[in-house]
Parts: C-alpha cells; sequence; structure tokens
C-alpha cells in the first residue's frame, strides 16, 4: 500500500533515526534529524512570507544542502515545487515566471538577478537565513509546531511538483504531480531495486528533471538511503567518490557511462580498484544505451548495467530487474501498479489476431497512479497527451515473448520509412556503434524523394581519424541495404535536449539542409 502522501514517506525516514545521515553535500554531511528540523523551520519561514499551500515556489538552487532543505520544507507546507536549472537563461526564466506563475524563488546570483529583472512581483528567499535556529524563544515555539505538523494533511490529491519538458517539439509544459504520484512511482522504485538505509547513492545529476530530482534525491529521502552530490560530473572524480562513499548505487545517463569508460581506459591499473566491492547497481536511463557502450562497460567494471524506462509525465514505468538477466536495448517490465497498451499504427506489424490496442510492436500507452495529472494549465495539451487515462508516449517499442520491452525510438524522429521498410534509428545507431572507433552516434532520417525517406547518421570519434567511407563500409557489412545511411556526417559534438537526450530535431534540421 503507498503511502497517503509522499511527504509522509519522507517524515516517516527523517523521525526513524534523526542521527543517521541523510546525504552529504561539499560542506559534509547533513543528518536525517537535521534535515526535519531545517525543513520545518524553512515551512515556518514561507508562511512568515505569506506562502500557502498551493502557491507555486521556483526551485533553482544548486545540488547543496539548501536545495534539499527548501525542496522538502516546501512540500511539507503544501507549496508546488517549480524546479530549474541554476544555469538557466533569460528566456527559459520568463517562460517559466509566465506559465507557473510562482510567488517565491530560492536561487543565487546570477538566476536570482534574472528573476528579478523580469518580474517584480516574484521574492527572492534566503534558503539559509530562513531555515536557520530561531533568534527568540516565541519564534521556537511557532516553528516547533509548524515542524512538528507541516506535511500531517497533506493529501495524494495535492499538487506537489511542476517539471518542465524540454521543449523540444514545442513549448516546454509543466508536466503536474501531485503528493500521490510521487508516492506511488518512489514506493515502486525501492521495491524493484529493493533501496533501502543499507545502500548508498553517488548522485551527479541535474536536480531540474524527473531523473535526479525525483529518482535520485526524492527517491532516496523516501527509502532513507543517504546520497552524495557529486555535482559538474568528472569522470575521474565519480570514480574515486565510488570507493571512498563505499557506494551502492549509481545512476546515471549514457554519456556519463561513455565517460566512465573512456576513463577506464586511461586508467594502467587494474580493473577491480575502479568501484568497490560494496557496488550493486549501476542504473542508466534518460536516453538509449547504445549496446555496445553496454558491453563494454561490464568488461571493464564487471557490471552490467540495468536499464530501465520512464518519462517526465509517467515517471518510472519500466525497469530491468536486479536478479534476472539485462539484456542491451531491453528496459524491462512494467513496475507495480504500471498498466502498458502497446497500439498498433497502420503497417506496425501487429501479430495475427492481435488488436490494434494489443499488438507486439507498436507506441507505448501507460496508465497508473504514477502519472502525471495533465499539463499545468493547458487543457489542450493535456487532452492531446492523455486518453482515457492512458498517456500516450510517442515511443515506438515492441513486446517480447517474457513480457519485456525494447525501446525502437521516438515515432516523431526515430521511424524512418525507407522504399516502404520500417527502419528504426536506434537499429542503425547500434549498428554503427559497434565500430571500434565510433564514440557516439545518431540517426534521423530525411525526406527523399525516391525513398520517401533515408536515414542520416551523424557520429563522433573515438579521439581518432575516421573517415566516412571506413565507416559505410562497416554500415554494409552489418544493415539491410534499406537501413544503410545514406550519408555520414563526422562531428566534433552531438547537441543536446536534455540530460543525456541528443537533440534529434535540430539534427534533422541539419540534415535537411544538406
Amino acid at each position: 500500500m503507498y503511502p497517503a502522501a509522499f511527504i509522509d514517506a519522507v517524515l516517516e525516514r527523517l523521525h526513524e533515526a534523526p542521527e543517521r545521515e541523510a546525504f552529504r553535500d561539499g560542506r559534509g554531511a547533513v543528518a536525517r534529524g537535521e534535515l526535519f528540523a531545517a525543513s520545518g523551520r524553512f515551512a515556518y519561514g514561507l508562511l512568515q512570507q505569506g506562502v500557502r499551500s498551493g502557491d507555486r515556489m521556483l526551485l533553482g538552487l544548486p545540488p547543496d544542502r539548501r536545495h534539499v532543505v527548501a525542496l522538502v520544507g516546501a512540500l511539507r507546507l503544501g507549496v508546488v515545487v517549480v524546479p530549474l536549472h541554476p544555469k538557466s537563461k533569460l528566456r527559459e526564466v520568463q517562460h517559466l515566471l509566465w506559465d507557473a506563475g510562482p510567488r517565491v524563488v530560492c536561487a543565487e546570483a546570477p538566476l536570482a538577478d534574472l528573476v528579478r529583472a523580469s518580474s517584480a512581483a516574484v521574492r527572492t528567499l534566503d534558503v539559509e537565513a530562513l531555515a536557520a535556529p530561531a533568534p527568540r524563544p516565541g519564534d521556537a515555539d511557532e516553528i516547533e509546531l509548524v515542524t512538528e505538523h507541516a506535511g500531517a494533511a497533506a493529501r495524494p490529491d495535492d499538487r506537489a511538483l511542476i517539471l518542465y519538458t524540454s521543449g523540444t517539439t514545442g513549448k516546454p509544459k509543466g508536466a503536474l504531480h501531485t503528493q500521490g504520484s510521487l508516492a506511488a512511482n518512489t514506493a515502486a522504485l525501492r521495491a524493484a531495486w529493493r533501496m533501502g538505509p543499507d545502500d548508498r547513492l553517488v548522485l551527479c545529476l541535474p536536480l531540474h528533471h524527473l531523473h535526479g530530482l525525483v529518482v535520485g534525491v526524492l527517491n532516496c529521502l523516501a527509502a532513507g538511503t543517504p546520497f552524495t552530490f557529486e555535482p559538474d560530473f568528472d569522470a575521474e572524480r565519480v570514480l574515486a567518490r565510488l570507493v571512498e562513499s563505499r557506494a551502492t548505487l549509481f545512476f546515471g545517463v549514457p554519456a556519463m557511462y561513455a565517460r566512465l569508460v573512456a576513463a577506464a581506459e586511461r586508467r594502467d591499473d587494474a580493473i577491480a580498484p575502479l568501484v568497490p566491492d560494496s557496488m550493486r547497481l549501476f542504473i542508466s536511463g534518460s536516453a538509449p544505451l547504445a549496446p555496445a557502450l553496454k558491453r563494454e562497460f561490464e568488461r571493464r567494471f564487471g557490471h552490467a548495467i540495468l536499464e530501465r524506462y520512464g518519462a517526465t509525465e509517467i515517471g518510472i514505468a519500466l525497469s530491468q530487474s536486479p536478479d534476472e538477466a539485462r539484456p542491451a536495448g531491453a528496459v524491462g517490465r512494467p513496475l507495480d501498479g504500471v498498466e502498458t497498451r502497446v497500439v498498433a499504427d497502420e503497417g506496425a506489424g501487429a501479430s495475427a489476431g492481435a488488436s490494434a490496442a494489443n499488438a507486439d510492436e507498436g507506441e507505448l500507452w501507460v496508465r497508473g497512479p504514477s502519472l502525471f495529472r495533465g499539463y499545468f494549465d493547458d487543457e489542450e495539451a493535456t487532452a492531446k497527451a492523455l486518453h482515457d487515462g492512458w498517456y500516450r508516449t510517442g515511443d515506438l517499442v515492441r513486446r517480447e515473448d517474457d513480457g519485456s520491452f525494447r525501446i525502437l525510438g521516438r515515432l516523431s524522429t526515430d521511424l524512418i520509412k525507407v522504399k516502404g521498410h520500417r527502419v528504426g534509428a536506434l537499429e542503425v545507431e547500434a549498428a554503427l556503434a559497434e565500430h571500434p572507433r565510433v564514440a557516439e552516434v545518431a540517426v534521423v532520417g530525411v525526406p527523399d524523394e525516391e525513398c520517401g525517406e533515408v536515414p542520416v547518421a551523424f557520429v563522433r570519434a573515438r579521439g581518432v581519424a575516421l573517415s566516412v567511407e571506413e565507416l559505410l563500409e562497416h554500415a554494409r557489412a552489418v544493415l539491410a541495404p534499406y537501413q544503410v545511411p545514406r550519408r555520414i556526417v563526422i562531428v566534433d559534438e552531438l547537441p543536446r535536449a536534455g540530460p543525456g537526450k541528443v537533440d534529434k530535431k535540430s539534427l534533422q534540421a541539419r540534415a535537411r539542409g544538406g
């Protein structure tokens, strides 16, 4: 049974053993009891500033104790948290101010300056000042009251979090999550990955997206799992932190795992010292993990990366199991409480006798208690995304015989129709990535008069010269003729549209431009 509200699980963990470590930042460890008290004082400070349950608060602090105190304190009071990157630019800041309508913001310069210049109505808060011990006895009594009771009246349907999408398919939209949807998703993750107080996570992910904030910080707080912030990902430093902290968990995106492999290649010492024997799970998400990278990581580190699938709107919906084989390209089965439907479009190749909504291959639809409650103040976008309680993910999947799923790519960018053949961009990417001198690859489809569409590949080399002719020869040896890219472009870097995500819309535009 899920907690009535997400904050209940967090407060329960903080109460259980107040002397135990909750998390660690650059200034050292923060105990559970310390976080409980500081977040209560911050909640009281919000009340003094006129902030009430249901109001919105922008949270743009770097990954440190101020961020966690403000996050927990706001959720305890029923304030809706709107995360944004500490290095956000003016356009993004103005959009969130206009769209979310926050009353206050927790940020430091230069982000705080951008907010002040854009809106005189939004007040900037000093988290450490609001969370500081009370200067007068009377204040201490009132703070104690808030500390003891804030969050006690939270309900599953209370708004808790607005996570903004990357905006690659239009303006960024705010996916609204409730206390109930956060409780359902984090409880399912804790059960699937068997997370608990004996684990320790090294967390390098940004905190304005689902992966870092919900799967990382909030999930760990509810599980009682201590975590260590390691901002500004540096592969060598992360490897040292894993050993130093006796970590058991690491959550990353494929680009991080590629850099860890590169760091291992530069090392002269044995494989074993790279990670401690305490390590239990390396988990990857937010973008497709190339099979070649997964195999190379396992060869060098002795761990098979666990893959999972999620989205801002649905949380984490599918995951491989820690107890079973983790084949490359597969993302596992539905988590507890998650329902799935595979809807075949015309020509999707549903198995004989299968209905369009029970196909082996097609678009993945998801519903369940972890689903978002719509886009904030955007009924039109919500109506397009939700159909009778089902969320259309826009991802093309294949259902395997064992009930697990393979992600074949985005319907909008990864399904390429070449002379009637359905070409999955991820399959072409995986084939090209098998070349030993390919570090990263992205494939997109572009219109073609003769073929309808053709694949175009953008390739980043692994630090050495790599010719287009050599890659084409490799592609012809491992791919069907209609899958071979019509054109290959060698690039220094691939554009990004989120944590680990390649911006394929911009690559399509570049490919169309010749």
